[in-house]
Order: C-alpha cells, then sequence, then structure tokens
C-alpha cells in the first residue's frame, strides 16, 4: 500500500509542535517594552495623516510624568490618549537652535477637572507640513525628532544627535 497523504494524527502532532514552539518563543520576548523609536514613529505617522485631513497644527502633548499623552487638532482636546514613554520616564526635550541645542522647559500646563498637570513632551506638526525639530533624551535613548518627512534616528548622545542634524542641514544648503 502507497501512502500519498499525511494521517490526521501526524497533523494533529505537527500542528502542536508548532504551537507550543510559538508559545514558547512569544513568551521570550516582552512586547509591552516597545522602543522609543518604534513609538515615535508611530506617533509621528498618525499624527501626519491627522494634519492632512484636518488642515489644521496637531499637537501631541505629555504630562503626569510623560505617563499620559494626548493629540490636539489647534486647540481642540481630541480626546485620544496615546503611549510613548513607558510609566515613570525621565524625559529631556530639547530643541535646535542654530548650531546649538536648547533644554526645553515647557511652561504650559494640561488642566484636568481639579488641577493642572505639567506638560513633559510636546510636538507640533504644522499645515504647511513641517513639524517642530527636536532632540528627545529618554533614559539611555536619544532620538532626533527632525521633520515628518524623515524616520527618527537613534544616537548615543544629544550632541552626535546635534552634529548629524547640522550636517543634514549642510547638505540641504549645497
Amino acid at each position: 500500500m502507497v501512502r500519498k497523504a499525511f494521517t490526521l494524527i501526524e497533523l494533529i502532532i505537527v500542528v502542536f509542535i508548532i504551537a507550543l514552539t510559538y508559545a514558547v518563543f512569544i513568551q521570550t520576548f516582552d512586547f509591552s517594552q516597545k522602543s522609543i523609536s518604534t513609538s515615535l514613529k508611530t506617533m509621528q505617522g498618525a499624527l501626519e495623516s491627522l494634519r492632512s485631513t484636518s488642515g489644521s497644527t496637531i499637537t501631541v502633548r505629555c504630562f503626569d510624568n510623560c505617563n499620559e499623552c494626548r493629540v490636539w487638532e489647534g486647540d481642540e482636546d481630541r480626546n485620544t490618549t496615546i503611549s510613548i514613554f513607558p510609566n515613570e520616564a525621565e524625559v529631556n526635550v530639547y530643541e535646535l537652535q542654530g548650531n546649538q541645542v536648547e533644554k526645553i522647559t515647557f511652561n504650559d500646563y494640561y488642566f484636568t477637572q481639579f488641577r493642572g498637570e505639567p506638560v513633559c513632551f510636546e510636538y507640533n506638526i504644522y499645515p504647511n507640513g513641517s513639524a517642530d525639530k527636536i532632540i528627545v533624551e529618554y533614559d539611555q535613548n536619544v532620538i532626533l525628532l527632525d521633520s515628518y518627512m524623515h524616520p527618527p534616528m537613534e544616537f548615543d548622545s544629544v550632541d552626535s544627535a546635534r552634529l548629524h542634524w547640522m550636517e543634514e542641514k549642510l547638505k540641504t544648503r549645497g
């Protein structure tokens, strides 16, 4: 007798082995700890698609020690909460000014029902398509947000991000 197919039992065993391998493999990864670069890429893409449909400045502001971030369209809170930074993240934001970087201190407050929460991060995409040019320092990550047209780039230090930005600026000037 010549066999031309697998039996049902053989197929069930193969599927079980694949499922078991998959389950063990997935448990070795912690998908809740997304890299900040991935989070910022997602944020940039979502904000740009919203800006292109609304024609307004789109802003993301984080408060409560950067544990909660919300999206604004113009001056209107869209009641959209996004997660960018893990809980209790110490986030420093630097603005690119000429050849230097200056640490940004946000003076804005997000007013909840009974208290004001200090803003710890803010990023804008403007109606003309330009965006804030900032460096975000988080724990040991340094991310350059050059504009919405460029994906976030990771660096070893704030100074290396600044130098890269300056080199790119010189390239565009010719």
